[in-house]
């Protein structure tokens, strides 16, 4: 009987203490404070309300700011929106460009979804709207 009892204390004690679950807390953290880098994240309705010029602006800010693993990521997603921003619709070479920046599969998509990840892995909040 003791030991059941050991046992179930046991197990309260580390499902309080798994996760962040007070109210306080972003969610997707541990109860750890939020790096200073968070704060350059753009939050996802600014990102989906902005155009590409100005994602490029948001995404830049993020990457002087953002640590060393992220920033080439990064420098692909502005250069993928850059292609985005400025492509002519009467050049055909630039609209296959940007028909390929929104393949699902494109490189440029799989490194923005890999950001708003790492930041919501660590920030506890997505940033890109996704």
């Amino acid at each position: 009987m003791a030991k059941a009892v050991g046992l179930l204390l046991v197990l309260l004690a580390a499902s309080s203490c798994s996760g962040g679950g007070d109210e306080g807390e972003d969610p997707g953290t541990t109860g750890t404070s939020v790096p200073d880098w968070c704060d350059a994240a753009p939050d996802s309705a600014t990102f989906e309300d902005a155009g590409n010029d100005e994602r490029v602006e948001m995404l830049e800010a993020f990457s002087v700011e953002a640590p060393a693993e992220v920033h080439e990521q990064v420098q692909v997603v502005v250069s993928g929106y850059e292609v985005y921003a400025s492509y002519d619709p009467n050049d055909p070479e630039s609209v296959e460009a940007v028909e390929v920046l929104n393949e699902p599969d494109s490189e440029f998509n799989l490194t923005l979804i890999d950001l708003d990840e790492y930041v919501t892995e660590n920030c506890g909040a997505g940033a890109f709207g996704i």
